[in-house]
C-alpha cells in the first residue's frame, strides 16, 4: 500500500507521512498523477486546478482511499465525500493521531450514516461557492457562467485546454473529444 500525503500545509505533511509511512506529495495534481498510491490524505483546503468537487471525484474514480481533512462538521464538503463514498473523514482540531488512527481504522458507512441523515438535501454535486456566485450575478446569466466553468474543469481533467466562450461550441469539442477516445 502507497499512501500520499498533500494537505496544503507542508509540515504536517511531513509529519503524517513519517506516521504513516507514506510519501510526501507537494502539489495537488501529483496526487491524480501517482498510480502506484492507493490512498491519499489531503484537505479541503488545497489549491487543485479544477473544483474540488471534480478533483475528488477523479482521485475516486481511480479507486483511492481518500482521507479527508475537511474543517469543522458544518463543511460544504462533507456532502461531497460522503456522496463519493469517501467516509475517512476527519475533523478540527487535526492531529498527526487523529489522522493515523483513521488511516489504520478506516470508517465504514455505519460510522457516517448519522453524518450523512444529518446532510439531508445538502448532500448534492452543486459547488456551494459557484451556487453562490451565480445568485448573485447581476446579469441573470449566472447559470451561463458555471456551465463555461464546469466545462473548462471537464476539458483540464482530461488534459485539453478549450478558450471557448460559446457553450455550444465547447460541448461540440468535449463530444469530439470523447468521440475520438471511444474509437
Amino acid at each position: 500500500m502507497m499512501v500520499i500525503v498533500y494537505t496544503g500545509m507542508e509540515e504536517l505533511d511531513k509529519a503524517v507521512a513519517d506516521a504513516v509511512n507514506g510519501k510526501q506529495g507537494f502539489y495537488a495534481d501529483y496526487l491524480l498523477e501517482e498510480k502506484e498510491a492507493d490512498t491519499v490524505i489531503t484537505s479541503t483546503n488545497i489549491e487543485t486546478k479544477i473544483p474540488l468537487k471534480d478533483f475528488l471525484f477523479a482521485l475516486r474514480r481511480d479507486n483511492k482511499r481518500v482521507i479527508l481533512l475537511v474543517g469543522d462538521e458544518k463543511s460544504p464538503y462533507i456532502g461531497y465525500a460522503l456522496a463519493l463514498g469517501i467516509y475517512d473523514l476527519v475533523f478540527d482540531p487535526v492531529t498527526i493521531d487523529a489522522i493515523a488512527q483513521r488511516y489504520k481504522n478506516p470508517a465504514r458507512f455505519t460510522d457516517v450514516a448519522q453524518m450523512y441523515l444529518g446532510l439531508r438535501s445538502r448532500v448534492s454535486f452543486e459547488d456551494p461557492v459557484t451556487k453562490t456566485a451565480a445568485a448573485v450575478t447581476p446579469d441573470g446569466n449566472g447559470n451561463a457562467e458555471i456551465a463555461k466553468e464546469q466545462l473548462k474543469g471537464i476539458f483540464r481533467l482530461m488534459g485539453k485546454t478549450n478558450n471557448k466562450e460559446n457553450i455550444n461550441e465547447m460541448l461540440l469539442d468535449l463530444e469530439q473529444i470523447l468521440i475520438q477516445q471511444i474509437i
